[in-house]
């Protein structure tokens, strides 16, 4: 009886409920996943046949009857490999059930793949910003490759960015690595519509056993499927954080929370530039400040008053020239927004951290 790695295991269950769930979806029919003999479909046990199950999706399954040949399964045997997973040992599995859930899944030429062990899975846990609960979230990660020379990625699997009715939606599909970027291309398969996400992430010419922190960035949908949205993204090696996770997750936090790097597409089609609007406000609003503007203030000893020059363009770069008691004039560059018809500026110099921050 071959023995299969607890990560091949977990991609091999993964993709035989997507395959489930694919074939669900296009019956028009909704599984539920509790009970467990009812979901698995146990032969030993009464059922309501009516209801969806992975056996008797399987038992009438193409690929699966020419595997079976007349022969009889239980779809017990999936639920308690999977326990036998949860136990943290490797998968112990039969080849005939091997090559029945290979059948069902479409991957028959794969079979020596989740016997392999040359075969390696690096696992990440994933952070981001969510805009929508001002928070930072996490996802799961999971990067497939073969361990030999010249490195070959096979697959990769994300989880958790997206929910929907409390339960995580799976994306997976292919990855490659040029120069010191990883590019995952996943894609949701238990759907019949396109939903797809896309990283892109540094890793310096380093290796996967090598990679601990990795930062990237993240484009894909909206959960409610209305804009599209990139996010910065940092990804920390499962075995690393595992070893400090209370102290590494404060510091990520803090890290996305002052970063907060979030960008949506307006929800709306654009007909018109008026419609072009930063924080309902519209931007061309802007206009009569452009010019150059003189700002007077207290140096730091409070008592000695400076004057600076601040210049704002018709594109709304704005550039602060100022001069302190510690400094020579620095060249400062500006970001401004609207809010309740005020222009708010927050200038920082080209080198340094200080910011200066008006109202108009």
């Amino acid at each position: 009886m071959p023995s299969i790695p607890k990560n091949k295991f977990e991609e091999l269950h993964r993709k035989i409920l997507s395959t489930f769930k694919k074939e669900c979806l296009a019956k028009g029919l909704s599984p539920k996943t509790k009970p467990d003999y009812q979901f698995y479909g146990y032969t030993n046990m009464k059922w309501d046949e009516k209801q969806p199950s992975i056996y008797k999706s399987m038992s009438e399954h193409e690929s699966v009857i020419a595997v079976l040949n007349g022969s009889a399964f239980n779809g017990r045997y999936l639920r308690d490999k999977k326990a036998d997973f949860g136990k943290g040992r490797a998968i112990d599995i039969n080849d005939f059930y091997l090559k029945l859930y290979c059948a069902y899944i479409g991957e028959l030429d794969k079979i020596d793949y989740y016997k392999d062990s040359d075969y390696k899975t690096f696992t990440f846990t994933g952070f981001y910003y969510d805009y929508t609960k001002h928070e930072v979230n996490t996802f799961y990660l999971g990067i497939t490759i073969e361990d030999d020379e010249p490195i070959r990625y096979v697959s990769a699997h994300q989880e958790g960015f997206h929910r929907e009715e409390d339960q995580y939606v799976s994306y997976e599909n292919s990855i490659h690595h040029v120069g010191d970027m990883l590019y995952l291309n996943l894609r949701r398969e238990d759907v019949q519509y396109v939903d797809e996400m896309h990283f892109i992430v540094k890793v310096f010419n380093r290796k996967p056993g090598e990679w601990k922190y990795l930062t990237g960035v993240v484009s894909t949908i909206a959960a409610n499927h209305q804009y599209p949205i990139a996010a910065r993204v940092m990804l920390v090696e499962e075995r690393h954080y595992q070893s400090n996770k209370a102290q590494m997750k404060v510091s990520i936090e803090r890290y996305l929370m002052l970063k907060r790097n979030t960008i949506r597409a307006h929800p709306r089609e654009i007909t018109t530039l008026r419609q072009l609007e930063d924080r309902r406000i519209n931007v061309n609003r802007i206009e009569p400040m452009v010019g150059t503007w003189r700002v007077i203030h207290y140096a730091k000893d409070g008592k000695t008053l400076i004057q600076d020059k601040m210049v704002i363009e018709e594109s709304s770069k704005i550039t602060l020239y100022t001069k302190d008691m510690d400094s020579d004039v620095a060249n400062q560059i500006g970001v401004c927004s609207m809010s309740d018809g005020k222009l708010c500026i927050a200038t920082h110099p080209e080198i340094g951290t200080r910011v200066i921050s008006y109202m108009i």
